[in-house]
């Protein structure tokens, strides 16, 4: 696999229109949470962003994730993908993205070349619009964790993110102390679930149209 070839083939696809809300909604922890899913609700939620970053490690394509410092908070302990809150000086989501990026995991903004932007996402618990974004660097990345909000970093290959073994179901407590048994990504023994995971359903189902050029497994 060329990864360049990856990129240009990921930047194409990402101009296309977007699996959106019908791919997020594969991965949903509770069904009934779509109500939340409205203007209302976004217009008064919190604002942040994150960022997939793709890289080659020798034949693999890969993406760092974090998995978060236990707090006192309803995403305490989850695997996520680097970002958080908007600053009032961000100049637009892309920068926080980019910004929160180097402050949690450590690569440097100017290593990124953003690709693309996907699909918003609503996270009811924590009452958080979310602005998921994609982007590439052309060299194996050197982690520097901020260690008070991420206790460890782990790389995905995108071979193990699209066998279709990794999809599963597990039990989990939502935000209100209810358990549900939701759909989730089983990945070396790492859960992937809740609003994460819907990131990376359209993630996932925009690459499966890319998978017989250039993901040749």
């Amino acid at each position: 696999m060329y990864f360049k070839d990856f990129v240009e083939e990921l930047k194409v696809s990402l101009k296309k229109p977007l699996p959106g809300r019908n791919a997020q909604f594969q991965m949903i922890p509770d069904p009934s949470v779509k109500t939340f899913y409205n203007e209302i609700n976004f217009l008064n939620a919190k604002k942040g962003a994150v960022m997939i970053v793709f890289f080659q490690r020798n034949k693999d394509v890969m993406f760092p994730m974090i998995k978060r410092q236990d707090y006192e908070g309803v995403h305490s302990g989850q695997i996520a993908l680097p970002g958080g809150k908007k600053d009032p000086t961000d100049p637009n989501f892309e920068f926080t993205a980019l910004r929160e990026t180097f402050e949690e995991i450590g690569i440097p903004q100017n290593k990124i070349e953003v690709i693309g932007k996907l699909t918003e996402i609503y996270i009811p618990p924590s009452n958080f619009l979310i602005h998921p974004f994609v982007g590439v660097i052309y060299e194996e990345p050197q982690y520097y964790p901020d260690l008070i909000e991420v206790a460890d970093i782990y790389e995905i290959s995108l071979k193990e993110f699209l066998s279709p073994q990794c999809i599963t179901k597990q039990n989990m407590k939502l935000f209100n102390g209810l358990e549900v048994t939701t759909p989730c990504y089983n990945i070396n023994q790492k859960i992937i679930w809740g609003g994460t995971a819907m990131i990376l359903s359209e993630v996932r189902e925009i690459l499966k149209n890319m998978r017989s050029k250039f993901l040749n497994y």
